[in-house]
């Protein structure tokens, strides 16, 4: 992301890829071209289509793998970048290692529709993402880092994991409530800590 990009708010959705878990990632291609125009229409920056998982274990729709052949039969508007989600633990467990696993997932970013990548991550993988993260970023691509759980740690384990962070080559960092349970007022601390 440029200098620009950090100094104003910018939008992503996820529908797709979060409501996923209610279809097994099964949609229409025709209700994907329909969202990405509305998504287009009410400036979205970036749309993350869905995730990019290795096991394919029992069925999952499209979105489950979101493949650059499967982008690339989408009329994608200029104005939308495409990101996908990668769970950082079927990474680690990957018999061929991090590098072996992300290989299997991703090219050159030259020659993707992909421009981000988040790593969903816990607390207790972020040490071991960190050569993911490396050798997305020298293929191109934007990287970002998608905290789980935060609202389960301490303010030490936020401190720490900000620290660590801030030495990985990211773009942006997320965290998210996945449990419900941050306010307002629990947000800006979390925020406050990570910087």
């Amino acid at each position: 992301m440029n200098r620009q990009q950090k100094d104003t708010l910018i939008h992503m959705d996820c529908t797709l890829r979060d409501g996923g878990y209610y279809n097994l990632w099964d949609f229409p291609s025709d209700l994907i071209e329909d969202y990405l125009e509305a998504m287009a229409a009410i400036s979205i920056d970036y749309v993350e289509l869905g995730f990019r998982f290795l096991s394919d274990q029992g069925f999952r729709g499209a979105c489950a793998y979101t493949t650059d052949i499967f982008i690339q039969q989408f009329e994608i508007p200029e104005s939308l970048k495409i990101s996908v989600m990668v769970n950082a633990g079927e990474l680690l467990s990957h018999t061929e290692g991090i590098a072996g696993a992300l290989s299997k997932l991703f090219d050159d970013s030259e020659k993707s529709p992909v421009t981000l990548v988040r790593l969903a991550c816990h607390f207790d993988e972020l040490e071991a993402i960190e050569e993911g993260c490396f050798w997305l970023k020298e293929k191109g691509y934007n990287v970002g880092i998608n905290l789980m759980q935060i609202g389960d740690h301490s303010q030490e384990d936020i401190e720490s994991a900000g620290r660590l962070l801030g030495q990985y080559p990211l773009d942006v960092l997320y965290f998210a409530d996945s449990m419900g349970e941050m306010d307002p007022t629990r947000t800006a601390e979390v925020i406050a800590l990570l910087r």
